[in-house]
């Protein structure tokens, strides 16, 4: 009876193993299924992650090698642009160890309404003095007349009568002989004059209605010509009246000016007025914000606070405050 017993408990220990191994194998099988399915949705995430991000890494090393690219050509401009220069200082010598000889104008140019302001300044220039002292670098003053034909004996008269001749190196008269009048046509006229062009690296352009308000400021003008690191082709003076203006125009440099004679400078201009905007010194900063060519020349367009465009201002400019300033556009 007891072996009887003992066989029974065998068998259903058995049977009991025979179950768990049974269910151990089909958790077994389960977890296999369930582990085929994670490694096999791995792989296809891994595919897809793969294939999506290297098209994307494939896009952006693409944007590199065109981002280098067009540094390259950026900076094969910027090359090139810098030994341009080099070369026009290389040929101008434009150095400051023989600057004090320079050729310098100063250009008026008027016409037979402004006879009488060009005198009347001729006026302020005996209070405000070109120089301090004598005149130490060679400055020529050109008076510069729209038609052909002036009274040069009257206006001589008037300027030696200041004593101003002695301030100058020559008082020269020039006719631009226009056909058709014009502020822009007669600057484009001055420009294209070879032998002009040919006698000085720069000049200052000046109105009759452009005033000095200190003396030495012929003196500043040639300095900040001359003594500057770079060659510029526009140096003067934002517009700072009191009547509003289109945002454009509140950047212009006005006429009154410093400018370059350049071949550089003068092929510029030559483009610059088949454009035909406006007058001549706002076209030249209109042309330079529409068309993208002329971008790495932007650094030749620059803004002094020695000349201020006081243009459409009743007010009077305070010295105390614009310490910098020596001369005034002021037109109303």
């Amino acid at each position: 009876m007891q072996h009887e017993h003992d066989d029974n408990a065998k068998t259903i220990r058995s049977y009991g193993l025979s179950r768990i191994l049974i269910q151990h194998r089909q958790t077994l099988i389960s977890s296999s299924i369930i582990l085929s399915t994670a490694v096999l949705l791995t792989v296809i995430f891994i595919i897809v992650h793969t294939t999506f991000y290297a098209d994307k890494k494939i896009v952006q090393i693409e944007n590199i090698i065109r981002s280098i690219s067009a540094q390259e050509r950026f900076s094969q401009v910027q090359l090139e642009i810098l030994k341009r220069e080099t070369e026009l200082y290389r040929k101008a010598s434009y150095n400051t160890s023989n600057v004090a000889d320079k050729p310098f104008a100063i250009v008026i140019p008027y016409s037979k309404h402004h006879i009488k302001q060009l005198v009347s300044n001729f006026k302020t220039w005996s209070k405000h003095s070109p120089w301090i002292g004598q005149a130490t670098n060679p400055v020529d003053i050109v008076l510069y007349y729209d038609q052909d034909k002036t009274d040069e004996t009257y206006i001589l008269g008037q300027f030696k009568q200041y004593q101003l001749d002695t301030q100058f190196n020559r008082v020269l008269f020039k006719y631009a002989k226009l056909t058709e009048p014009g502020k822009s046509n007669q600057f484009y006229a001055l420009m294209d004059d070879k032998e002009f062009r040919a006698s000085y690296p720069y000049f200052f352009y000046m109105d009759s209605n452009t005033f000095p308000i200190r003396s030495g400021w012929l003196k500043m003008l040639y300095d900040i010509t001359y003594y500057r690191v770079r060659l510029f082709w526009v140096q003067g003076s934002a517009y700072r009246g009191e009547r509003p203006m289109k945002r454009f125009y509140q950047l212009y440099i006005d006429a009154n000016a410093i400018y370059s004679t350049s071949d550089e400078f003068h092929a510029f201009l030559t483009i610059v007025r088949k454009y035909r905007y406006s007058s001549f010194d706002a076209d030249i900063f209109l042309y330079f914000m529409d068309k993208n060519e002329y971008r790495f020349d932007w650094h030749k367009y620059v803004y002094t606070d020695v000349i201020l465009n006081l243009e459409n201002s009743q007010r009077d400019i305070d010295t105390d405050s614009n310490r910098q300033t020596y001369l005034v556009h002021k037109l109303y």
